[in-house]
């Protein structure tokens, strides 16, 4: 299960089940305008915030959910839309094949 999280607001998006599903929404929040919802910050310096999106890989189990891995992915603001990690190029530094989404055997979680 993944999450995507604004950082900076302890906003939280919906679960997703799948990593691509997770990047097909992140995809479509870097093409929201900063000032716009969902992307318009909470906070009344809204003008000069803007999220920070963070990935999360979650298990579900007894008594909450547990944390796999996370990593800052998007970052949006008035003059930019930055991506910290490029998903051609892969989120957990190899790329991306939906079909085997975890990652390789012996690779540290990030």
């Amino acid at each position: 299960m993944f999450i995507i999280e604004d950082t900076n607001h302890a906003w939280r998006s919906r679960h997703f089940a799948t990593l691509s599903d997770a990047i097909k929404e992140l995809q479509r929040l870097a093409r929201v305008p900063w000032n716009e919802e969902p992307n318009r910050a909470p906070c009344k310096q809204w003008r000069t915030c803007g999220p920070l999106y963070q990935l999360l890989e979650v298990e579900y189990g007894p008594p909450r959910l547990k944390l796999i891995r996370s990593i800052e992915v998007l970052r949006i603001n008035a003059n930019e839309v930055t991506w910290l990690v490029d998903p051609s190029e892969g989120i957990w530094g190899r790329p991306f094949d939906e079909r085997n989404e975890a990652p390789p055997a012996g690779q540290e979680p990030i």
